[in-house]
């Protein structure tokens, strides 16, 4: 996952998709986490342990161009999420169901 947003770079021609680095540095981190995006210490704990990542776009034309590439590439799934709490929170139930939630981002077509 961490050499998607330079692979994508150099596909695209652009140096505006980045991804994340999950990680919590300290208890006072974890709480203005918890308390920046209104989440629960669970909810946080789940985000960082799920296996999806999230990659970030300085536009919509940009993330359109990376969607039809990665597909090209073989993905088959997105979830589009306009914030950074829909984030931590659609990556925390994708952790304890196996699913992204219906309703807090949009699944693209398979």
């Amino acid at each position: 996952m961490a050499h998607i947003p330079n692979m994508l770079h150099e596909l695209l021609n652009v140096k505006s998709i980045s991804g994340e680095l999950k990680l919590i540095w300290n208890d006072w981190h974890e709480r203005e986490l918890v308390k920046k995006y209104d989440v629960t210490y669970k909810q946080l704990e789940h985000y960082v342990k799920a296996d999806s990542g999230m990659l970030s776009f300085s536009s919509e034309r940009t993330r359109d161009r990376a969607i039809r590439e990665l597909k090209r590439l073989g993905a088959d799934e997105f979830y589009l999420v306009d914030n950074y709490r829909d984030v931590i929170l659609s990556q925390a139930h994708y952790y304890e169901n196996g699913t992204f939630p219906e309703g807090y981002g949009v699944k693209t077509p398979q």
